[in-house]
């Protein structure tokens, strides 16, 4: 009989699929004339929704950080490695392991 898991394989992730538009890559390259900030927001809204951005950011970090240079990249490579602490799954509220208050 056939299998009827209905799940789907997580994605394969390559610089490609974790930068589409290729705006990280272009920044860090050198592009002149881009805030880290709204460079940011527009890869997080570009990156496609089964993507877990703390997953593309660790992917990209690897493949191209070492090529930048200049306050703005720093800027931008800090947002990124800020986003690699937060995966689906430390954001998932159905997580059990919550750090109580008390």
């Amino acid at each position: 009989m056939p299998s009827t898991d209905c799940r789907t394989s997580p994605p394969i992730l390559s610089l490609e699929t974790c930068d589409p538009k290729g705006l990280i890559r272009g920044a860090l390259a050198g592009a002149p004339g881009w805030s880290p900030r709204e460079l940011y927001l527009t890869w997080l809204m570009a990156l496609p929704g089964e993507i877990d951005a703390a997953h593309a950011a660790a992917l990209v970090l690897d493949r191209v950080a070492g090529t930048a240079s200049g306050p703005a990249a720093r800027g931008l490579i800090e947002l990124l490695e800020t986003t690699t602490a937060y995966p689906r799954e430390r954001l998932d509220p159905g997580t059990t392991q919550r750090r109580r208050l008390h």
